[in-house]
């Protein structure tokens, strides 16, 4: 996968398995015909981030391109991001490190190496985001810290896998600090007491747009 004309069809057939991966995993999949527009459009945006890349790097990216903006398309409209697409995506990014090994230009790296390098990326990602999850519960959903692993690899294949998972890691830990997850907002009944919700900010959409934009050179 490279930039060009050639790209058309990788980036049409990623869209399409991106909106039918949202259709399959929302709970209220949507009619309206601007919603699944907007959803086409964020599918269309990932996958053409991954296509103009080179082939090495597209090949790592594409499965986080397809199935992170399904999920993140359902995590903005329903505020969850689902396992179903979260917990098969660290394997299979895994599965496109060790195939793409051989791909990245210049590189004399082994597969083993890549796959090394790849899960120290996960884990430090991993424990960033389960230490953000354990001092303050609120601050980040579960599906963010099963998410992290996975953007920590993509991004981790720029460069240096230690250097750009400590990146990754400050990433998750300040996303999830900055745009906190729960916040409060008070309204008031009609018995004129005072009630409390909880207003929930997903920001699964800008955990995978970032990681895609920043992992690796185009």
């Amino acid at each position: 996968m490279s930039a060009g004309a050639g790209a058309i069809w990788p980036v049409m057939v990623g869209v399409a398995a991106a909106f039918a991966l949202w259709m399959r995993t929302s709970r209220a999949p949507t009619d309206r015909t601007a919603d699944r527009l907007t959803v086409g459009a964020v599918a269309l945006v990932c996958v053409t981030a991954v296509a103009v890349r080179t082939t090495g790097h597209a090949i790592v990216a594409l499965p986080l391109a397809v199935a992170g903006s399904a999920a993140a398309c359902v995590d903005a409209r329903e505020g969850r991001l689902p396992d179903v697409l979260t917990l098969p995506l660290l394997p299979a990014t895994l599965i496109a490190v060790g195939t793409a090994a051989h791909d990245f230009a210049g590189s004399d790296v082994t597969v083993g190496t890549a796959l090394v390098g790849s899960l120290l990326a996960a884990a430090v990602g991993l424990l960033a985001a389960l230490v953000v999850k354990l001092v303050s519960d609120a601050v980040v959903g579960w599906g963010d810290v099963k998410l992290a692993p996975t953007l920590a690899v993509v991004v981790s294949q720029g460069g240096s896998a230690s250097g750009f998972a400590l990146i990754a890691a400050l990433g998750v830990a300040s996303t999830a600090l900055l745009v906190r997850r729960s916040g409060r907002r008070r309204g008031v009944r009609g018995d004129g007491d005072d009630r409390t919700t909880e207003a929930v900010v997903p920001y699964g959409p800008a955990l995978v747009l970032g990681a895609l934009f920043a992992a690796g050179p185009g």
